[in-house]
């Protein structure tokens, strides 16, 4: 880059960095009064006010989690924003893959290693919020997950997000290279791949995070089982999930679709409820099959993507087009544009 364009980058990002700063403050200033409102009056002491099941003091802690938690999460994505930004505008992305292209000839070798590459710097860069995170939950008692375990889970989450990254990119900048509409080509491809990835994430890419085993109480699951026939839900099995050893808290859902749907029920609500609330809860996941919701999100998803990938090709050719020069970016083919393409996408 001329460092007259490598000023005006980090001109940009130090803009984005101010912005960031008073988006956060906005935000955790909304949730402390969102949280500190009290229960209307007409819901005090029903089943909606949170001091018929927990103490005066237990709520407040709650409440202080919940303002922190929410805050921290939207926190997360300015700051993978800022880091994909700080990439583009230091030229970084651009210098990783020009090295690459003199020390590994062969684009089918080159292209996985700079997709791991830029992966693992993402993931190193983003650390601080996540432990920030992991922290804030360890604290207030809803994680269970010692730290090495905690630190296993994110290693194997970068592993799988590279691998279908590194799949999905290939085909990116394969058709970026091609002439006509790269956003419809797209979407019609991500049609079927969300349909493939719905089926096969509950039973390849579940299990490499928590383990899944048949429910072992043959009366229970008699009985979650007779729910769903009576609800025309199509599952054979219910699956009791290991959650206890990473939280305390308490789920069930209904996953899958075709041959990979389940029930999975978390072993933290078998522990700590009886099979009368577990049938409620089981019941209030079954709901959601019955009301079509899974494939509504499916329909969703990719009624989102149409309309996401259109306006997203249109913003990124715009800015090759007038920034290419300044963010050392030849081409929409270019690989050094991925930071852009995870900041539109």
């Amino acid at each position: 880059m001329l460092r007259s364009e490598h000023r005006r980058g980090i001109g940009w990002f130090r803009r984005y960095v101010v912005f960031a700063f008073i988006a956060a403050a906005l935000l955790l200033f909304y949730f402390w009064l969102a949280y500190r409102s009290p229960v209307p009056a007409h819901l005090a002491g029903t089943g909606a006010d949170p001091l018929t099941f927990m103490s005066a003091d237990e709520a407040a802690r709650t409440a202080e989690f919940s303002v922190y938690r929410d805050t921290l999460f939207f926190v997360g994505y300015f700051w993978e924003w800022g880091v994909l930004v700080w990439l583009l505008v230091s030229g970084f992305a651009s210098r990783m893959l020009r090295r690459m292209e003199e020390a590994i000839p062969r684009t089918v070798f080159r292209f996985p290693a700079y997709m791991a590459a830029m992966m693992a710097v993402i993931f190193v860069c983003s650390l601080p919020v996540r432990l920030i995170s992991y922290g804030l939950a360890r604290h207030y008692g809803v994680s269970t997950l010692p730290l090495a375990g905690w630190f296993r889970d994110q290693i194997v989450n970068l592993c799988v997000e590279t691998a279908l990254m590194t799949a999905v990119f290939a085909v990116v900048f394969l058709l970026a290279r091609k002439k006509g509409a790269l956003w419809f080509k797209l979407w019609l491809l991500s049609v079927p791949f969300i349909l493939f990835y719905t089926i096969v994430r509950p039973v390849v890419i579940d299990p490499l995070f928590n383990q899944y085993e048949p429910l072992a109480d043959p009366k229970l699951e008699r009985a979650v089982l007779e729910m769903t026939d009576r609800a025309g839900v199509p599952a054979e099995r219910v699956y009791m999930a290991d959650y206890s050893r990473k939280t305390n808290a308490i789920n069930a859902y209904v996953d899958g679709f075709g041959p990979s749907l389940r029930i999975v029920i978390w072993d933290t609500a078998l522990q700590k409820l009886t099979e009368d609330e577990i049938l409620v809860l089981t019941a209030h996941e079954i709901a959601h099959y019955v009301k079509h919701h899974l494939e509504w999100t499916a329909a969703g998803e990719i009624a989102s993507a149409f309309f996401m990938l259109l306006i997203s090709e249109r913003l990124l050719r715009y800015a090759v087009r007038k920034w290419g020069k300044t963010l050392d970016i030849r081409s929409l083919a270019d690989w050094s544009a991925l930071p852009v393409i995870l900041l539109l996408f």
